[in-house]
């Protein structure tokens, strides 16, 4: 998302919740701030998963 200058930044946070578990259907994800390359910044949704397989990163 966008940063949108019109949002206060803690509602920004609650939207993007709002919206993972919306799409998701589950609580268990990450917001994180993304910068732009003209320095502008974002946030992005993140979700939680675990590498089952066992291999190593």
């Amino acid at each position: 998302m966008p940063g949108d200058r019109g949002l206060a930044p803690g509602l920004q946070r609650e939207y993007l919740s709002l919206m993972a578990v919306m799409i998701t259907g589950h609580l268990d994800h990450h917001l994180i701030e993304v910068v732009a390359p003209d320095g502008g910044t974002g946030r992005a949704v993140v979700e939680n998963t675990v590498d089952l397989t066992g291999r190593e990163p």
